[in-house]
């Protein structure tokens, strides 16, 4: 009888269970945290015990791990090599956008090996690996088996990730089984060392003393930056920007419409460069430059000086401005349709982005209005849905009952919400 030493990949079910109070600690003192190795008698040649599995293999109670992918087959070569020939893992702090909110991956050198935790924001975590998850690293290949969710009885539901490395920046993929082909979920850029404020506001006077588009830049506690971005007779748009390198990416606040751009800043003079854009007269691929003078700073805490803040009037033209894009697209669309239903459907989206522009120009004269002002204008707005309700009941009665009536009530409404929209603006004069 001979013995045969085998790494074993049970690490990270043993040291969920003992967390939860589930197994007693070793008595032969394991060390549990940087994997565990178990000699076991084997009677059979080294042939027969690889046509049977592996001790590894055998303890794996998922039933999901079966089939030789890559990491299996190389979690295999590292248990024979040892832990010697694993290659250099790039520790470090790397940062990725996920859903809005600035991921972290953390990489860290320990005396064990490696610890590997994935945060997607500052409440939450993918992943929390250690030496233990990690089944192999080969060609610039990190493969982690982490256990999701681990069970009274010893079983346990893993998730495959791979981790592939290069200069300053990680690409993460994820598999729910090594069968699985691996889904791509972020590529995560290493920290870098920290940036000169560029807070300011970059002007494009073009050749005049007026401004005609303006860039503010607000850096934040959490070292991104509030951004706000106006371009002369297009669009005022706000949201946040974070370092990649040397340009700073930006992503809208608002979902609809989801605009992406870098912004890079040289000196006193600053460049926008839109990649995901097709609204607010906007494309992607447009780029527009902010040369005039250095920067003056915003307020301390704001994402720009109040010098900087576009006046009520423009606010509430930026919105008009999209409003109207919005319908140009909505009246393509009631060209096309075929189907009273189709037509029943485009009218309500138009009476639909109508109002939603109408609840956006309230909101902004409410927030500059004085509250005096407010009062006349609520006592006024209350009698403006009197009369609109009854001006929609009336057109309906026209045709009550039949397929049309729907869109004759839609239209009705939209057009007098459109009208009250340019009312509510000479408010802002």
């Amino acid at each position: 009888m001979r013995k045969m030493k085998i790494a074993m990949a049970a690490g990270a079910i043993l040291f969920a269970l003992s967390s939860c109070g589930r197994i007693e600690k070793p008595e032969d003192e394991t060390k549990v945290g940087s994997g565990i190795e178990k000699i076991i008698e084997i009677d059979e040649e080294p042939q027969a015990a690889q046509n049977t599995g592996t001790a590894g293999d055998s303890e794996d109670h998922t039933g999901s791990d079966n089939g030789d992918s890559a990491a299996h087959v190389a979690g295999r070569e590292k248990a024979e090599t040892g832990k010697e020939s694993v290659p250099e893992i790039p520790a470090g702090e790397y940062e990725y956008v996920s859903d809005g909110e600035i991921g972290k991956l953390v990489i860290e050198k320990t005396s064990g090996g490696y610890d590997i935790s994935d945060y997607k924001s500052e409440y939450s975590y993918r992943f929390l690996a250690d030496s233990s998850n990690i089944e192999a690293v080969e060609d610039n290949k990190i493969y982690i088996k982490y256990p999701e969710q681990v069970y009274t009885d010893g079983t346990a539901d893993f998730s495959y990730y791979t981790l592939e490395y290069g200069i300053d920046e990680i690409n993460v993929y994820y598999r729910k089984s090594p069968q699985e082909e691996a889904e791509f979920l972020y590529c995560a850029k290493k920290k870098q060392t920290e940036k000169k404020d560029i807070s300011g506001i970059y002007t494009d006077k073009q050749g005049t003393s007026d401004v005609y588009s303006e860039l503010v830049l607000a850096l934040q506690a959490d070292g991104t930056y509030a951004v706000e971005i106006g371009i002369y007779r297009l669009t005022g748009l706000r949201g946040t920007a974070v370092w990649e390198g040397d340009t700073l990416r930006f992503t809208s606040d608002d979902s609809y419409p989801y605009v992406l751009a870098d912004i890079s800043v040289t000196g006193s003079q600053a460049e926008v460069a839109f990649t995901k854009a097709g609204v607010l007269g906007i494309q992607a691929g447009d780029v527009y430059s902010f040369p005039d003078g250095a920067p003056n700073k915003p307020e301390e805490g704001q994402a720009g000086a109040a010098a900087s803040q576009p006046s009520l009037s423009d606010q509430i033209a930026a919105e008009i401005f999209y409003a109207e894009e919005r319908e140009k697209e909505i009246e393509k669309k009631q060209k096309a349709s075929v189907t009273q239903m189709d037509m029943n459907l485009t009218a309500a989206e138009m009476h639909q982005m109508w109002d939603d522009t109408l609840n956006i120009v309230w909101g902004l004269l409410e927030a500059n209005l004085s509250e005096a002002d407010m009062e006349v204008l609520r006592k006024e707005e209350r009698e403006w849905i009197t009369f609109k309700d009854a001006e929609v009941q009336a057109a309906g009665q026209e045709c009550e009952g039949g397929s049309i009536q729907p869109s004759v009530e839609a239209s009705r409404a939209a057009d007098l919400t459109k009208a009250r929209v340019y009312e509510l603006a000479e408010y802002a004069k």
